[in-house]
């Protein structure tokens, strides 16, 4: 090669470098934008993903039984999902809030008028042990100066204030929730007709491996189904129960009280009991030990127990995200990203453990230098 035409080679070179890092830099310009537009409507998109994911088994029923109608089937499986899941939550949700509005002046009445805080529960009905306990934990209280009563007030004012600031900027801003509800229909209809289609596409564009693709994806799947099936589906059937529950028991706000449950029930073994436990304190205060024990038969024998039958049989064996990890995914996502970290948080440790088994994989050789020479 003469002196000559090494700079014309350089100079090519340079211009294909040039070239490369401006289309990447206007790529992930045009992306961050794209972002940007979409962030006003990330709980719609994600929201539409959740229940994509979670009918699709149905829905991939139905379209097989309407081959060559693909549109037809997406608008069925999507209206009926409107009408089943979609409307009723929005009904139950202004329900909770109506409800939140009547629970702080109800406990405060209750507090001042009831006899039963002064001279205590009838505790007869209880087994020795659990009136020992009673008087301990009363002891500790006295001794301590805790104001149980003042806590409680206090609690209550700033959930119903917090809910009622919900609901009254969900008033202000009805336009926009009634646009965003139509980006979750109109969103899930195209996730559910063109969904594999999409997925197909953007993993092409990944540039790794396909053995590597095929276990990021793998553990994607897994790991999505663990949250949607095994966390959010079993919270939302802990409500659903706890609500009907003590709507026939008699207990002042069920749906309330099931939407807490529900919230907190992805919180492993003692989020409902949370709810449940100082609801069943309530009423024994009140004088209500007949209710009393229901709520805690109730919570302790079917709200609580559910864990421990349904998450086995909803998550999958071969999700690899540990309890621990899965729990910090979920409420340190929602804590950074607000309600779509509940599944940002976990995905994105899936990912990592994912990338990391990847890298003992690939780079054994720089993990093990030994084993390079042999």
């Amino acid at each position: 090669m003469t002196d000559r035409s090494r700079p014309a080679l350089l100079d090519a070179f340079s211009r294909q470098r040039f070239v490369q890092y401006f289309f990447f830099a206007v790529f992930l310009l045009l992306l961050w934008q794209v972002l940007k537009i979409l962030s006003p409507f990330y709980v719609s998109l994600v929201g539409s993903a959740i229940l994509a994911l979670l009918i699709y088994p149905a829905h991939d029923w139905l379209a097989k039984r309407m081959k060559g109608y693909p549109s037809a089937a997406a608008g069925i499986s999507t209206a009926a999902v409107v009408i089943v899941v979609v409307l009723p939550t929005l009904l139950l949700g202004w329900m909770a809030v109506r409800e939140t509005a009547r629970v702080y002046p109800v406990v405060q009445r209750w507090l001042q008028q009831s006899p039963y805080l002064a001279a205590g529960p009838d505790l007869s009905l209880l087994p020795t042990t659990f009136v020992s306990l009673w008087e301990r934990g009363r002891q500790f209280i006295l001794d301590w100066r805790i104001d149980p009563q003042g806590i409680l007030l206090r609690s209550l004012s700033d959930l119903s204030g917090e809910m009622t600031g919900l609901a009254a900027e969900a008033i202000k801003n009805t336009l926009f929730m009634f646009f965003n509800l139509m980006v979750l229909t109109f969103t899930l209809f195209f996730f559910l007709r063109d969904g594999a289609f999409l997925i197909r596409r953007g993993i092409e564009l990944v540039p790794m491996a396909p053995a590597n693709k095929k276990a990021v994806i793998n553990s994607l799947q897994t790991t999505l189904y663990a949250v949607i099936r095994g966390v959010l589906v079993v919270a939302l059937l802990q409500g659903v129960l706890a609500g009907g529950g003590f709507a026939l028991i008699g207990v002042p706000f069920p749906v309330l009280l099931g939407l807490l449950i529900m919230i907190l029930a992805v919180i492993p073994f003692f989020g409902p009991a949370t709810i449940w436990g100082p609801v069943s304190i309530g009423l024994a205060l009140n004088g209500d030990m007949t209710k009393s024990l229901l709520v805690l038969a109730w919570g302790a024998l079917v709200i609580s127990v559910i864990d421990n039958f349904l998450r086995p049989l909803l998550i999958s064996k071969d999700a690899k995200l540990p309890v621990l990890l899965l729990f910090f995914g979920i409420f340190g996502g929602l804590k950074a990203y607000g309600a779509v970290g509940l599944l940002i948080g976990p995905v994105m440790i899936a990912l990592l453990l994912a990338f990391i088994n990847i890298y003992r994989r690939e780079y054994d050789w720089l993990l093990n230098p030994a084993h390079k020479g042999q």
